[in-house]
């Protein structure tokens, strides 16, 4: 009885009803979301803007120490 009860549920942590492997989760394709990006922080900047006609933003990069980072300007 014991070893029946140890094989259920070995068989039920192998199936996963709950998450099933070719759903894709909550993961977006770390390829498009880089694409997106630029995408993003204009309309962020955009949004401090409001009575604005026309913009473009300037991306660049700043290196402080060892580290360097991606920047931009709007």
């Amino acid at each position: 009885m014991i070893v029946i009860f140890f094989l259920g549920i070995l068989h039920l942590s192998h199936t996963d009803p709950i998450l099933p492997k070719k759903s894709g989760g909550d993961y977006p394709d770390a390829n498009k979301v880089m694409e997106k990006l630029p995408q993003t922080y204009m309309l962020q900047s955009l949004g401090n803007f409001t009575n604005i006609i026309c913009g473009y933003q300037e991306f660049y990069t700043s290196t402080k120490g060892e580290k360097t980072f991606r920047m931009y300007d709007f």
